[in-house]
């Protein structure tokens, strides 16, 4: 699980269950070649030590407050998977 770049800032990268993709400004997704280089990423070995069934979050906003009531410091790094099926999915500035 990670995220990155791609050389040239050619659209961001998310990597997902060991599969790279290439997340374009058009909003295209696609997996990326084995020869398209990166300039930077963030990679982590994601293992699960908690699972955890949280209430229907009818918007992003939402779906954070949950998460964060999950933490217990506002000072460590961690990683978090969602799995769930969704209505649509449109961008969202953060």
């Amino acid at each position: 699980m990670g995220l990155g770049t791609f050389e040239n800032l050619d659209g961001k990268m998310v990597i997902l269950d060991g599969h790279f993709f290439q997340v374009r400004s058009d909003g295209s997704v696609t997996e990326a070649k084995d020869d398209v280089l990166s300039t930077f990423a963030v990679v982590t070995h994601l293992k699960s030590d908690v699972t955890v069934n949280l209430p229907i979050c009818p918007d992003l906003s939402s779906l954070f407050v949950q998460l964060d009531r999950l933490r217990h410091t506002d000072n460590f790094f961690f990683a978090l998977r969602v799995d769930s099926t969704f209505d649509y999915v449109d961008s969202w500035d953060v």
